[in-house]
């Protein structure tokens, strides 16, 4: 009896403490929202932005509490505040100049310290704008033989064979349901140097010759293959997703992670001959030439996405490729590199480093006149898609390369996403989606 009295108090303690840490630990569900009041964050010089502030606890407005902001210039000192509870929740600030501004807001509780959501995380919320943005140039000046440096290099690539050196097919079973139209291939193709192009293969099933436009789609940066769950597929397009580092795809963690210890982008800046980059230029105009010589090509649709440094990727492609009819360019790398000579952020992989106002390696500041996507962007003569994350603080300059382009382009700003591919730009959306539509009337009608 004894006994079972005292596992009858211990239960009920039990429960007592479990519930207390229930109370303790349970969190109410705030949010917080910041808006402009222009939707696109993107303001003319002389004008203010304005910005409205919202706590909402459990989906209701809330007061009780403070919130104090930072509000970070590209070019000017951070500007410090704070919102009292029962104001109007708005914080206006002036563009005097062409300028970047990130807004940064945290909330505290009655007694000071950070307020807390469901997660236990400080409730917080940044919003980003920007003014000028037309005016933005490269810092640097363009090297009078840019294009016979990049001619000569094609030319190069040029004696070597298009060869496949391996095409597996990858079994149905393997690809998620809206990749099974295709038939997909683990392909590697000959390239210039020692790495390979490697990736995976989409050709629609049942293709018809000469009617399918086609992809090619480019990674950001980091040391890793093609991923089957990452293969980017369009109906009725003829699809290749590469990596740029010639790895084996699908492989696992440990594999990529003794790669990353071999590979620097920046290896070899001494000189432009010798830059890493240089043969990753090459592998994706060979994978575009590798499309080109696939028999469902129609002769006419040619396009290249990628974000940060596939965008990058992407903006040379169409420079160099004058076959390339179409880019999406996402939150852009590799472009203005001379900023941090004027006091600006860098934009990655950051190539020139300072020192008492003037390139602290001489040699790779050379080297970096020959792979800025501002020079590149000049030469763009197809259809260019660009987005922006105004938040973004590695590749702070996809505004100026855009710049650069005098063809058809639409440019979509994002003032809450920083470096994120959830920066898209819908006109390249609804042009792939006419392209595809086109291509399967093209089919019907063979």
């Amino acid at each position: 009896m004894k006994m079972k009295t005292r596992s009858k108090v211990v239960g009920r303690l039990f429960w007592a403490l479990l519930c207390i840490g229930v109370t303790v630990f349970a969190q109410e569900k705030y949010n917080l929202k910041l808006t402009l009041d222009k939707a696109d964050g993107n303001y003319n010089v002389g004008e203010t932005a304005n910005v409205k502030l919202l706590l909402e606890k459990e989906g209701q407005p809330f007061a009780d509490a403070r919130m104090q902001y930072v509000l970070n210039w590209e070019q000017g000192t951070p500007v410090k505040g704070e919102v009292e509870q029962g104001s109007d929740g708005l914080v206006s600030f002036k563009f005097d100049k062409p300028n970047r501004a990130q807004f940064d807001v945290s909330v505290l509780d009655k007694e000071g310290k950070a307020l807390l959501n469901a997660e236990g995380k400080p409730v917080s919320a940044s919003i980003g704008a920007v003014a000028g943005l037309e005016t933005y140039r490269p810092h640097l000046e363009e090297p009078a033989d840019f294009m016979e440096f990049w001619q000569n290099t094609i030319a190069e690539l040029k004696k070597v064979p298009i060869e496949v050196l391996k095409m597996e097919p990858v079994p149905e079973a393997s690809l998620r349901k809206n990749q099974r139209i295709f038939n997909v291939f683990d392909i590697r193709i000959r390239s210039l140097g020692d790495i390979p192009v490697s990736g995976y293969l989409a050709i629609p099933k049942n293709a018809v010759p000469g009617k399918h436009p086609a992809m090619l789609t480019v990674p950001g940066a980091g040391s890793s293959g093609a991923y089957l769950n990452n293969l980017k597929t369009s109906r009725n397009f003829i699809c290749l997703d590469i990596g740029v580092h010639g790895l084996d795809n699908d492989r696992e963690k440990a594999y990529y992670a003794n790669a990353k210890k071999k590979i620097s982008v920046t290896r070899g800046i001494e000189a432009k001959e010798t830059l890493y980059f240089r043969n990753m230029f090459m592998r994706v105009l060979r994978a575009l030439e590798y499309l080109k010589s696939r028999p469902e090509w129609d002769g006419k649709t040619l396009v290249v996405q990628g974000w940060s440094q596939g965008g990058f990727l992407a903006t040379m492609s169409a420079a160099l490729d004058p076959q390339v009819s179409m880019i999406m360019s996402g939150i852009t790398a590799g472009c203005d590199f001379g900023r941090p000579l004027y006091g600006l952020p860098n934009s990655w992989p950051s190539p020139i480093t300072v020192k008492d106002g003037k390139p602290a390696k001489p040699k790779a500041a050379e080297t970096a006149r020959y792979y800025d996507g501002c020079f590149f962007a000049r030469r763009v003569k197809c259809e260019a898609y660009y987005a922006i994350g105004l938040l973004d603080k590695s590749c702070t300059a996809t505004y100026t390369a855009y710049n650069q382009i005098q063809a058809k382009k639409s440019i979509r700003l994002h003032p809450t996403l920083g470096h994120s591919h959830s920066c898209v730009n819908p006109d390249f959306v609804q042009r792939m989606q006419a392209l595809s539509k086109e291509a399967e009337k093209a089919i019907i009608l063979r």
